[in-house]
């Protein structure tokens, strides 16, 4: 099930000309988030969020983790959790 608010956001990215390749990643992206890792972007907390990038850095390739930290802290600002996004490291995208 998509949330709302990733097909929004997810049309606000496109309608700045993001190519398709990188919206199906995007997307992916989310439905990681949310199915295997089980956060919610509106209603997480910090310790879940950190504590679920760690997954990605320890689980996944760098690339794709400074990726994901990435896509999070724009859906975050996006969300209007600009505090939440600037808890994420800076070197974490």
């Amino acid at each position: 099930m998509t949330v709302v608010w990733v097909e929004d956001f997810l049309n606000s990215v496109e309608r700045r000309g993001l190519a398709a390749k990188s919206m199906s990643l995007y997307r992916m992206v989310f439905r990681v988030i949310r199915q295997r890792h089980d956060v919610d972007l509106e209603t997480v907390d910090e310790a879940r969020l950190l504590e679920c990038l760690d997954s990605f850095r320890k689980n996944q390739s760098q690339s794709y983790y400074v990726l994901c930290a990435y896509l999070i802290k724009r859906a975050l600002r996006f969300l209007g959790r600009k505090e939440l996004a600037d808890s994420i490291p800076k070197h974490a995208g």
